[in-house]
């Protein structure tokens, strides 16, 4: 009898000693998602979603690599071809002539240009200098004005640095990186350190 009572009790001190670990694990769970906070951006193309993760990057997790930075040359190169092609058929929807037929042939050249998918390769100069033309030109003052009546995306602040973007030796700075835009499908989960808040 008494070994029965030896073995129960052995089997209670057993379940006692699993019960508080399991305890002590929900409690350091409890502790650590107390320093958790996990965020959901919603909001429509372009509305600010992966800039704000960007700036969380930079702020909260050192900034980008050299590599890193490398790996948005063709999103930018893409976006000041883009946002020039949008240019150049918002001159041509209000009918802004060029006043010189160099620009006429920059704005076809451009259209007709697309950016090469090599990594490696950088913008041709001439498409910088076809850009940099364009937008120095008067038609391009000409259009702007009808500028709440069609879609430029942000990024058109490069125009003003499309001679150093088009550079050999190019290679994106954090302002860039913020400026570039790609189109964001699917969900993304990042995670940083802001003091003791670890947020995702």
């Amino acid at each position: 009898m008494g070994a029965c009572m030896s073995s129960e009790n052995a089997g209670e001190v057993e379940q006692k000693k699993k019960s508080r670990a399991i305890d002590a694990a929900l409690e350091e769970d409890a502790r650590r998602l107390r320093k958790e906070c996990k965020i959901l951006l919603l909001g429509s193309g372009e509305s600010g979603k992966s800039t704000i993760v960007k700036q969380m990057k930079i702020i909260h997790q050192n900034g980008y690599t050299v590599e890193e930075l490398a790996l948005y040359r063709l999103t930018i190169y893409k976006n000041v071809l883009d946002c020039a092609k949008s240019l150049i058929a918002a001159m041509e929807q209000f009918d802004v002539i060029p006043d010189d037929e160099k620009i006429t042939r920059y704005c076809e050249y451009l259209m007709d240009y697309q950016v090469d998918p090599d990594p490696q390769k950088t913008l041709e100069q001439e498409v910088a200098e076809a850009i940099a033309a364009v937008c120095h030109d008067m038609s391009y003052a000409r259009v702007m004005e009808h500028q709440s009546e069609f879609y430029l995306m942000d990024s058109a602040p490069f125009f003003e640095e499309v001679t150093r973007i088009a550079s050999p030796n190019y290679i994106p700075n954090e302002a860039d990186v913020l400026r570039a835009r790609t189109k964001t499908t699917g969900i993304y989960e990042t995670r940083f350190t802001m003091g003791q808040l670890s947020i995702q």
